[in-house]
C-alpha cells in the first residue's frame, strides 16, 4: 500500500493506493495440427503453441519450460493430452484409430503349383502381405485361410483369404492339375498254367502286373485285368 502526498501552497492532501504483483493466471493452448493418429504412430507436436496469461491481462508465448504428457498410440480410442507449465495445466484431445485393411497380396508363390488329380494341396513356401490405409504392411502368412483343392483336371483357382476386425480380403493363384494315367505295364509274374488241351478255358491264376503311372506311383495288380488272344482251336 502506497501513500501519495499532494502539496500546494497553503494546502496538503494525501491519498493511498495498492500495488499488486503480476502473477501467472492460466495457460492457453493452440493444439497441434495432428489430432488423429493410427495405432503405432509417433506423436507430432507440429503447430502446438502454449501461452501464459498474467493477472493483468497480458500474455506471452512460451518457447520452453512446459511438458506434454498423455500420448499413447498402443491402442485405439480417445486420449487426453495434458500440457503443464509450473502449477498451471491445460489439455486437448486426440483420437487413435486402427488402420483399415485395404488388400492382401501373394508376394511369394507356393513351391508346388503342379499336381496330379487326387493329390493334397500344399501351400508350403507361400508368403502373403497385408496392406493398410496408413501405408504400413504386415506379413500375415501364418493367419491366412486357403480354399480350393485338387478335384478336377486342367487349371484350378486357389483362393487365399485374411480377415481382420470383420474386414475380409482375398487373393488368388492358379495350380495345374493333370489326370492320373497309366504310363507303362510289365509282367510282375506269369500265369501258372501255360499248357492247355483242346477246349480248355484260359486260367489267369498267378498273373500279376507292375503298373507305372504318370505321377510316379507304381503298384502291383492282379485284379481287373483283361485278356485277349487265347484260343484252343488249334494245336
Amino acid at each position: 500500500e502506497k501513500t501519495v502526498t499532494i502539496k500546494y501552497p497553503g494546502s496538503t492532501a494525501k491519498t493511498t493506493f495498492k500495488i499488486q504483483g503480476v502473477t501467472e493466471k492460466e495457460i492457453k493452448i493452440n493444439p497441434p495440427k495432428t489430432l488423429t493418429y493410427f495405432v503405432g504412430d509417433k506423436e507430432d507436436l507440429t503447430g502446438l503453441t502454449v501461452s501464459v496469461v498474467y493477472s493483468n491481462g497480458d500474455s506471452a508465448v512460451l518457447e520452453s519450460g512446459y511438458t506434454v504428457t498423455g500420448f499413447s498410440s498402443k491402442s485405439a480410442g480417445e486420449k487426453t493430452i495434458t500440457v503443464k507449465y509450473k502449477t498451471l495445466s491445460a489439455s486437448y484431445k486426440i483420437s487413435v484409430f486402427e488402420p483399415a485393411l485395404e488388400k492382401i497380396t501373394i508376394t511369394k508363390m507356393p513351391a508346388k503349383l503342379s499336381y496330379y488329380l487326387g493329390e493334397k494341396l500344399d501351400t508350403s513356401g507361400i508368403k502373403v502381405i497385408a496392406y493398410y490405409e496408413n501405408g504400413k504392411t504386415a506379413d500375415v502368412t501364418s493367419k491366412i485361410t486357403v480354399t480350393g483343392d485338387v478335384t478336377s483336371s486342367d487349371t484350378n483357382k486357389i483362393t487365399v483369404s485374411y480377415t481382420e476386425r470383420d474386414v475380409k480380403k482375398t487373393a488368388t493363384y492358379n495350380i495345374t492339375v493333370t489326370d492320373v494315367q497309366i504310363k507303362n505295364i510289365v509282367f510282375e509274374s506269369y500265369p501258372i498254367k501255360t499248357v492247355y488241351a483242346e477246349d480248355e478255358v484260359f486260367d489267369p491264376t498267378g498273373i500279376s502286373l507292375k503298373v507305372t503311372y504318370n505321377n510316379g506311383k507304381v503298384e502291383t495288380v492282379s485284379d481287373n485285368i483283361l485278356y485277349s488272344g487265347f484260343s484252343t482251336d488249334t494245336v
